[in-house]
Order: C-alpha cells, then sequence, then structure tokens
C-alpha cells in the first residue's frame, strides 16, 4: 500500500534530497521589490531538518515576502 505525502502550502517552497550531491536541497520563492519579480532561493543542508530549520529562518528574514506577481 502506498503512503500519501504531505503536500505544502503556498509559500511554504520545495524540500528534496539531491542524491547526487549527496544533500537536501530545498526552494523558496519571495518577491523582489527592485525587479518586481518573483524569484527562488537554493537553501542546501546535510539533512532535511537542517534545511526546514534555515528556511523558516529565511520566511522570517525581512526579504521574503510571498511571490504574488502576474
Amino acid at each position: 500500500m502506498k503512503t500519501r505525502t504531505r503536500t505544502r502550502a503556498a509559500g511554504e517552497g520545495t524540500i528534496y534530497q539531491n542524491i547526487k550531491r549527496d544533500r537536501w536541497e530545498g526552494q523558496f520563492s519571495y518577491a523582489d521589490p527592485d525587479a518586481g519579480k518573483s524569484k527562488r532561493e537554493l537553501i542546501t543542508g546535510k539533512g532535511q531538518k537542517e534545511v526546514v530549520q534555515k528556511g523558516k529562518a529565511f520566511k522570517e528574514s525581512r526579504r521574503w515576502v510571498v511571490a504574488r506577481f502576474k
């Protein structure tokens, strides 16, 4: 029987394991007010929990805003 994976809400980013680099990676979208476009920040770590913690710190930083440009 397959187990269902948890989906992430908007703004929570994408976290996955990069086997070639032997690292966990997370990508988080944010709005760049200078360019007027959305951008993605790549965060890496040795473990999934480390990437989640770094992602939370990134989201709490003053430059993170959920990208809502059209």
